[in-house]
């Protein structure tokens, strides 16, 4: 039971105590945090996509007067009433259409489903409740920085009415591009009907718009209240023209019955009430509810004008979910209220979305300038020609798509109408700004001679000449307020060099030989041809040192130093033209091979004299695969490029004049190569009784000779190119190669081909086998033989191009079972069909030893797979170039310890695994993996290791450490922090607020801020804080004063990464009291406080009864 006595008693106490320390002056802040009902069943929620990190722009005020949006609803309530009130009214503001929708149309061509009895509506409140009411001591508090979520969720209305009236109003996102407010801001009564427009400004800040803007396209709401002004159906879904959404997020919604117990519980809202910052800022307050009807929601929390829009939620187990739109207010003891989403309404705004899934807005950059505060230029007055200039400017992304790479050019002019016919004054590349991002802009250079005299506005034109497709084209043009002088220009230096050139041999002149004058600073500053005299003068030549180039085709270029020193100086240069002699052109040849562009050295370079034939000169190239051809007379010539295992390559040069410098780039492509060697083939009987090795040789003339299993150990095999081992042999040649696997290896080790045709058994022939040890180079396999789909695993392997290209179809065939043991290096360049190799091929020492499962000569003889026995009987593993080539870290990569990043490179041919190792300024830091598949890509945890940018990444073959690749040099970073403010200047009171700053680097998701004293830890400002790079720090009255403290700021996940801010002071504030006045203030406060405890135990008596 209320006791009032007992309440005014504690209230007393606590003033009492509240004002015993009213004779220092304080500063509060208070802790927003949302209230919770944990113990609610969820009924329902949609998504709720997280935004991303931004940076606030500064941001003009407009001198529109903007009125909160309840002072338009003094209106006389409309005689009219809807026949179907929840039917739809849609509006689009372009046309001006407005297009209704009945309830049951809106069903079926949404499919949506309406519950099927509605509870009836209970009536309108009395018409006093238009205009919003503080519920007793207002509870409300700022919300700033918006940008943490919900609070980036809820938007700022500007509302234009039909008749050109001006108001604000809340709302709240539901999806990437649709809000939900009330529905006196989409359709005004007493002002026209449907709005003109809506600004929308989702977590406005002090006018600052983190998420830019956007604006109404389409408008919907229901017809009780378009029509009727039913306060039951004052709400509305407004479709905007960009998807911020997908960046701010949105909360959930939920329904439920009106009798439920969410609707008397705690619950929360925010949104830009009027009467506090002009409705510039946004405010929170939470309170319980009052009770629900069919259509509406009562609640005690403070709203004021501008609020209307702003949703009302629940916080539950860390989520959100609006219950209502809030739309009025209500004197005490009445409780304010808003427009419930009951079922109907709930199901409506799923219908609604659902409806223009299909046609969200397009995704557009929008740049604009930051401000003022991010601009600037300097000198203020310049001289043209002379003055070194420099401009700058911030540019900012507004939009929803990254913007892509644009320029900014930059003027002077003599009005703020900036535009290109102004006097253009330089430009700056700009990369691309990821949205709600900005980047900076300047440019730097002598101010333009060509500027006459006078006073200008710098400007610029942000994205000229129109590159990125934006929301908004006009807004692209900024300029500084303040004017710059433009002094007269100098007169011009009165220096000039003369410049005659002749023949050297013939003393004539050289007519239209190139001049060109360079300063000390190596800057070409003028340029000119001589004319049928071979002079020319250059004039206006200022005090200084110039070097002089005069060259002509056919004459050696010279070049002379020439200084002026007085103001009024002039010289004469002579230069003899010294001709090339005949045989002086030359041609700078450059090869390289085709596949990876690798330079070739010692590449045979051979010219010919196109004309005669006659053989001119050859070459070969060094280790960048150049090669120079010198000494060559005008005319064709013919260039003639080989090397050993690609083809010949042919190209023609003219050589036009004397001294005539050329360039011929040549890409070699590989020649197949195949066995030109003898072959001894090892077989006791013909596997499966068919002979397809023989013919195959005879074909491309290679010799061998055939052998059984009795020649084994006795036979010299240095002698052969290639030995291989016959597929399905009788058990008399298994058992005897047990005792001669060695000699096998050894062959192979010494540099031989070793080629094992593994499948050893095949009933109903000679049912040989091979199954208790292991074969040579140590592989052992299955041995069931069956017909499948085998597949490719290196696509580029020389074995399946050459003089073949294999596809698919024809690896298909017989097998007979999968290596199961095999080197860790080898190459499985076939798969079976349980992705086990059925083709693998290894270096084993200088040689190489190629192994297959397939029932290779019965598929060449019934299998149609001729062609790739031919390519594997001709294949040489020893005659192939294998490279790789790091793709990924490159110079731009920045890598963080105990983060993950992939490294990426590429190889040719058949390289099975690669070793990775780091590398610090060329020296050896680390093993990343000894060996792991040459699939391409690794995924790298980076460890602890120190700052540097000279790291690199080494991948290597693991079976030919020589093959390798660095990387380029690439930076890795620990994550750091580093405070900004306090600095050592800064001066703070007790009971004051003021901001700690910091900025960081790396992953860093939230910090723990200390004060210290002294060096020594004073208290824990915040546990834990988001790491956005400012705090609010409300200081406690009770520090001691002292010019030594510092702020400490620590990554809250390890305490290895913090900075402190330098030393700084605090002190304390100056006194504000005023003596005498504590009393007089008490009494009055305690009376109030009593009048308003007797309200609030009526008003609950007056909803109980209710």
């Amino acid at each position: 039971m209320f006791n009032r006595k007992k309440s005014i008693k504690i209230a007393t106490l606590f003033l009492i105590g509240l004002f015993f320390f009213s004779g220092i002056s304080t500063a509060t802040s208070t802790s927003i945090t949302e209230a919770s009902n944990e113990n609610t069943t969820i009924i329902e929620e949609s998504n709720e996509p997280e935004g991303e990190d931004f940076t606030e722009p500064s941001y003009v005020t407009t001198e529109t007067e903007w009125r909160p949006i309840e002072e338009s609803l003094g209106f006389n309530s409309n005689t009219e009433e809807s026949s179907d009130p929840t039917a739809t009214a849609f509006y689009e503001a372009s046309s001006k259409i407005e297009r209704i929708v009945s309830s049951q149309e809106a069903t079926s061509q949404y499919d949506e489903t309406i519950p099927s009895v509605i509870e009836p509506y209970e009536g309108l409140m009395a018409s006093e409740d238009f205009q919003e009411k503080i519920k007793g001591t207002d509870d409300r508090t700022r919300i700033t920085p918006t940008t943490s979520y919900p609070w980036r969720t809820i938007v700022k209305l500007y509302v234009t009415a039909a008749d050109s009236s001006t108001w604000i109003g809340s709302g709240a996102m539901i999806d990437s591009f649709h809000v939900l407010t009330a529905g006196h801001i989409a359709y005004m009564p007493a002002n026209g009907g449907w709005v003109t427009s809506i600004r929308v400004v989702p977590a406005m800040d002090n006018l600052a718009d983190p998420y830019g803007e956007a604006w109404m396209t389409t408008m919907r709401s229901y017809t009780g209240w378009t029509i009727s002004q039913n306060h039951g159906h004052d709400w509305a879904v407004l479709t905007i023209d960009r998807n911020v959404g997908s960046y701010t997020g949105w909360m959930g919604r939920m329904t439920a019955g009106s009798g439920n117990s969410i609707y008397t519980q705690t619950i929360n809202t925010a949104g830009y009430p009027g009467d506090l910052d002009s409705g510039n800022n946004m405010y929170f307050d939470a309170n319980t509810g009052a009770g629900a009807t069919s259509l509406n929601h009562y609640y005690w929390v403070d709203t004021m004008g501008g609020q209307s829009g702003s949703p009302v939620w629940r916080y539950v187990s860390g989520n959100r979910y609006i219950l209502t739109v809030h739309a009025y207010g209500r004197d005490d003891p009445l409780s304010n209220y808003g427009t419930r989403l009951n079922s109907d309404k709930y199901n409506r705004i799923n219908t609604w979305l659902s409806a223009d899934a299909g046609s969200a807005p397009s995704d557009k950059a929008d740049l604009e300038d930051r401000g003022l505060s991010y601009s600037g230029y300097t000198p203020g007055t310049v001289t043209p020609g002379v003055t070194s200039f420099t401009v700058w400017s911030d540019v900012r992304n507004r939009g929803t798509a990254s913007s892509g790479g644009f320029y900014i050019y930059y003027y002077a002019s003599i009005n703020t109408f900036i535009s290109p016919i102004d006097y253009f004054l330089g430009s700056d590349y700009i990369s691309s700004i990821s949205p709600f991002n900005y980047r900076d802009s300047s440019w730097t250079g002598v101010f333009p001679a060509s500027v006459p005299a006078g006073n200008y506005y710098i400007g610029w034109i942000i994205d000229s000449p129109d590159w990125v497709d934006e929301f908004d084209e006009i807004n692209n043009k900024a300029y500084e307020t303040s004017q710059i002088t433009v002094n007269p220009p100098p007169p011009p230096p009165s220096g000039y060099i003369e410049v005659q050139i002749n023949d050297s041999v013939t003393s004539d002149p050289v007519n239209f030989a190139y001049i060109k004058i360079w300063d000390d600073t190596n800057a070409l500053i003028r340029t000119a041809f001589t004319n049928g005299t071979g002079f020319y003068n250059f004039t206006a030549i200022d005090v200084g040192t110039y070097n002089v180039t005069v060259s002509k085709v056919g004459y050696h270029t010279q070049k002379q130093l020439q200084t002026i020193t007085g103001s009024v100086d002039a010289y004469h240069l002579d230069f003899d033209f010294v001709a090339y002699p005949p045989d002086s052109g030359y041609i700078e040849v450059r090869v390289n091979e085709t596949r990876r562009n690798y330079a070739i050295e010692n590449a045979y370079v051979r010219v010919f004299n196109n004309t005669s034939g006659e053989f001119f000169g050859s070459g070969y190239t060094d280790s960048s695969g150049f090669y120079n051809v010198t000494g060559l007379y005008i005319g064709m010539w013919t260039v003639i490029v080989t090397y050993p295992g690609f083809y010949e390559n042919t190209k023609l040069d003219y050589i036009n004049w004397n001294g005539d410098d050329d360039y011929l780039y040549y890409y070699l492509d590989v020649r197949f190569q195949p066995i030109n060697g003898s072959v001894a083939l090892f077989r006791d009987n013909l596997p499966w009784n068919v002979n397809s090795t023989e013919p195959i040789l005879v074909k491309y003339n290679i010799s061998y000779t055939v052998y059984n299993s009795s020649d084994f150990g006795s036979v010299d095999l240095s002698q052969y190119q290639k030995v291989i081992l016959a597929s399905e042999q009788v058990q008399t040649f298994y058992d005897r190669l047990e005792g001669n696997v060695t000699w096998f290896e050894d062959y192979a080790a010494n540099g031989g081909i070793l080629e094992l045709h593994s499948v050893d058994r095949k009933g109903n022939y000679h049912d040989g086998t091979w199954n208790a040890y292991l074969y040579p180079g140590g592989i052992n396999k299955t041995y069931n033989v069956e017909f499948v789909d085998n597949s490719i695993n290196i696509q580029t392997h020389p074995f399946l191009l050459k003089p073949f290209k294999l596809n698919e179809s024809q690896v298909d065939g017989y097998i007979g079972g999968v290596f199961t043991v095999y080197p860790s290096h080898a190459r499985k360049v076939l798969l079976g069909p349980t992705s086990d190799p059925i083709f693998i091929e290894f270096s084993y020492g200088s040689g190489y030893i190629v192994a297959s499962t397939h029932t290779l000569e019965w598929n060449a003889n019934y299998g149609g797979t001729q062609q790739l026995y031919e390519n594997l009987i001709l294949y040489d593993p020893l005659n192939f170039h294998y490279s790789i080539n790091v793709t990924t870290p490159i110079g731009s990569s920045e890598y963080e310890v105990n983060q993950s990043y992939h490294l990426t490179w590429d190889t040719t041919d058949n390289i099975a695994e690669v070793k990775i190792d780091l590398y610090r300024g060329g020296v050896f830091v680390m093993e990343i993996v000894a060996n792991t598949t040459n699939d391409g890509d690794f995924l790298w945890s980076v460890p602890d290791l120190i700052d540097s940018t000279q790291y690199q990444i080494k991948v290597m073959d693991v079976a030919y450490t020589l093959t390798f690749d660095y990387s380029e040099m690439f930076e890795i970073f620990n994550p750091s922090i580093s405070v900004t403010n306090p600095i050592g200047t800064s001066i703070w009171n007790t009971g004051a607020s003021e901001y700690i700053n910091w900025t960081s680097r790396g992953t860093i998701t939230s910090v723990k801020i200390e004060l210290f004293l002294g060096g020594a830890f004073e208290l824990e400002i915040s546990p834990t804080t988001d790491n956005d790079g400012v705090y609010l720090w409300v200081l406690p009255s009770n520090l001691t004063i002292s010019s030594e403290y510092s702020i400490k700021i620590t990554d809250a996940s390890t305490s290895v990464t913090y900075d402190f801010s330098v030393n700084f002071e605090i002190r304390s504030p100056p006194s504000s009291a005023i003596p005498g006045y504590d009393l007089l203030i008490l009494s009055g406060l305690l009376v109030s406080v009593s009048i308003y405890l007797i309200i609030r135990k009526r008003k609950k008596l007056s909803i109980q009864d209710g």
